[in-house]
Parts: structure tokens; sequence; C-alpha cells
């Protein structure tokens, strides 16, 4: 699906960039957004039905954009990223990140246009790569493990204590957040920090030191 789509992209314009006034050999913008945004989600809800690896270009992207997070930890200008990846296809990158963005693992500050802008990895984003990388239960143990030390613990705490960047830290917490298995406290310009630990995770911690 997501080959059918990535030649979809080559024959019509850039799926970021705005639809030329004059008729083309492409469909219409109606026809054509109407057709991307089919694909789209019946590729979102492929990946999500058979649990699909990323495949070679999107891994490639969200790689190259993950390691740019750590180091700007701001948004990231999607040109940058596709300079720093080299010979990556215009389309396939543009394509790359509508895929990633419906799947939750980036998310755009793009508002009404459809022009290229700035993104982020999103913490299911980076989640998915330490997944894939098979570093997810030794990092994610570690953080369990310091959370449950120092339940009222902040992230910049924590990262220290388990010698992680703060964006894998983050991640780690939001999922436990989403899980229900841990409170956190969030404030504009105040650092995030747990508040609540839950039983479930205490026990879990508790059988893997036993």
């Amino acid at each position: 699906m997501a080959a059918k789509l990535r030649n979809s992209a080559k024959r019509c314009a850039n799926p970021f960039t705005p639809d030329p006034p004059l008729k083309t050999g492409c469909a219409t913008p109606r026809v054509k957004k109407r057709f991307f945004t089919r694909h789209l989600l019946a590729s979102f809800l492929l990946r999500v039905s058979c649990l699909m690896a990323l495949n070679p270009v999107d891994r490639e992207v969200l790689n190259t954009a993950f390691g740019m997070s750590s180091a700007a930890n701001e948004p990231l200008n999607p040109d940058a990223v596709r300079s720093k990846l080299g010979g990556i296809n215009e389309d396939d990158f543009y394509v790359s990140l509508e895929i990633m963005e419906g799947d939750g693992l980036i998310e755009t500050s793009r508002k009404l246009t459809r022009r290229p802008s700035n993104f982020w990895v999103t913490s299911r984003g980076v989640v998915k790569l330490l997944d894939e990388n098979g570093q997810r239960p030794a990092i994610q143990a570690a953080v369990e493990k310091a959370i449950v030390a120092k339940p009222n613990s902040t992230l910049s705490e924590i990262a220290g204590a388990v010698a992680q960047p703060p964006l894998i830290v983050a991640a780690i917490v939001e999922t436990l957040e989403n899980q229900g298995e841990i409170d956190v406290q969030r404030g504009l310009g105040v650092e995030l920090q747990v508040s609540g630990v839950h039983a479930a995770l205490r026990r879990r911690v508790q059988e893997a030191c036993s």
C-alpha cells in the first residue's frame, strides 16, 4: 500500500505543496486529496492491524529525525532533515512524513496549508524506534526502577539515573502514564514530574528485582 502511495506521489504534485492553479495530467485537487487520504487511512489501518515494522524509507527518516531531535530539542525543519538524509527522493520523503504523521509517529506544526512545516518525533515514534532496535525492554525497566525508587522524580532526575537522553525518558514516562501506571504533573515552564506510582508498576519492579 505504501508503495502504491509513493508511486502516486511521483505522478502528482508534492503533497505538502499547494496544488497548481492550471489543469494538469494529475487528478483535480479534490479528487487527489480524497485519493491520498483514502490511501493514508488504508495504510494506517493495515499497519495497526498487522503490527508492521517500519519500511526502510520511513525508518531512515524517523531515525534521522530522532537523532536531530535529541541534539536540537526543538521542532525540525524538513529541508534540514532531508539534507541530512542525502539522496532520498523528495516525493518519498514527504510521503513518508504524511504516513508517519498518520501513524502518530511524528507531529507537524502545519495548520491550514499543505506546505512543508516543521515537525517533531512523538513519544510513540521514539518508542517505535526503541522497539525496532530491541532497546525498549532494558531502557523501560531502568526507567521504571528509577521511578519506583524515587516516586516524585523529575524528568531530568530520571534521565540522569538511567543515563539516557531526556527525549527517550520522556517517551517512556508518557507511555507509562498512558497505560495508567503512573501519574505525571505538567505545567507551563515547569519540568515534567512524576506525582504518583500505581500498584501494578511497583509490583512489576519488585518481581523483576526478586
